[in-house]
């Protein structure tokens, strides 16, 4: 959304844009693409519930679709270690985090799997936002493409080709070594992901902010 948003206007207060595991090339997106993509059997209309909404547990079921023996790992892994306090503590917090889905508007649904798996729009760059064309090379200001080499969700092939799609003559790209939920939560994550994050924003940001701070 943060892409679009700043592709759709020529004037966006923006001085830099984080792209963290972002999808781009629809189309490269493995079990959502086969699903939801151009040669896909499935109606975005079959997913959405009587409240117009793609609810809670659909999502839910589709992410354990992607990696289905999940659960069973975690759970082998919980026994070996339930008597490390630190660790149930983390273990809680990640289910619970894991498992707090929200329904989708259906519209929004179905205009994404219109727009971008169907028509892999943003890497065709033929985006239209309330029947606006919406140019992707307009989008000047540095970019950091942040992707995660194990992630089963958002693959690289996904990813990044962000960089061939902005108009940036600045585009940094950091691939770093964990999963989709590992590139943001947990102790990796504070350790790279977040240094890494702070000292791009460090390396863009004017000199005469940098002495206001």
């Amino acid at each position: 959304m943060s892409l679009m948003s700043m592709a759709a206007r020529d004037l966006v207060a923006v001085a830099g844009l984080i792209l963290m595991a972002t999808p781009v090339d629809y189309h490269k997106l493995g079990l959502f693409t086969e699903v939801l993509g151009p040669q896909g059997r499935m109606n975005p209309s079959d997913l959405i519930d009587g409240t117009g909404n793609v609810p809670a547990s659909a999502s839910r079921d589709f992410f354990n679709v992607l990696k289905p023996t999940t659960k069973v790992a975690a759970s082998v892994t919980f026994l070996e270690r339930m008597w490390d306090d630190d660790y149930v503590k983390g273990y809680q917090a990640m289910g619970q985090w894991t498992r707090d889905h929200i329904p989708f508007p259906g519209a929004t649904f179905r205009q994404t799997v219109r727009m971008l798996f169907r028509s892999n729009s943003i890497m065709n760059n033929t985006v239209f936002l309330s029947g606006r064309p919406v140019d992707m090379k307009r989008i000047s200001v540095p970019v950091l493409i942040i992707a995660a080499e194990k992630d089963h969700i958002v693959p690289l092939e996904s990813a990044l080709p962000a960089a061939d799609v902005v108009g940036s003559e600045d585009v940094e790209i950091a691939r770093l070594p964990f999963g989709h939920v590992g590139l943001i939560m947990g102790r990796a994550a504070v350790k790279q992901t977040i240094p890494t994050i702070l000292d791009w924003v460090r390396r863009h940001t004017p000199t005469s902010t940098k002495e206001l701070n």
